[in-house]
């Protein structure tokens, strides 16, 4: 979470540093050896948004899972792309696979299960949505509200 502190026009430091909204584009190999810097990022911008550190362990782990769907599901993928769309209320992650069609990517762990998959999702964040076709995934939106202070 971000440390604020009260300036002389009574303006906490939060609120000087966080812009109305913006965005944050990443996009990797669909390799695992990746997930680390997936994280890392999740990690930065939803401290950066304002979440506290249950909020961004959530993301963290929501963000990661969805990741995993792509790669683990049988039509694979070549790249992750992870869009971040913050502000103060929220922030918006949402994740596409692409390459190969989403098909023919790496071969995926045994057992994959994504309807768990989509319940671990659904679970660790305020908003899951996934589409996709019959080659498997190939978006998932996760939505995360912020814990306004004095709004608990």
């Amino acid at each position: 979470m971000i440390q604020t502190e009260m300036n002389r026009d009574g303006q906490d430091s939060a609120e000087r540093m966080m812009p109305e909204g913006w965005t944050v584009n990443l996009v990797v190999p669909a390799i695992e050896e990746f997930f680390l810097t997936i994280r890392l990022t999740t990690a930065g911008v939803c401290s950066r948004a304002g979440m506290d550190i249950d909020g961004v362990e959530d993301m963290k782990t929501a963000v990661a899972e969805a990741c995993y769907c792509f790669i683990n599901q049988s039509s694979g993928c070549e790249s992750l792309e992870l869009n971040f769309d913050c502000n103060r209320e929220r922030t918006l992650a949402v994740i596409s696979a692409h390459g190969r069609a989403c098909g023919g990517g790496y071969a995926p762990r045994a057992p994959y299960l994504p309807d768990m998959a989509i319940g671990i999702l659904r679970s660790l964040v305020d908003g899951a949505d996934v589409s996709g076709d019959d080659l498997g995934f190939k978006q998932i939106r996760l939505i995360m509200n912020h814990a306004l202070p004095g709004k608990a």
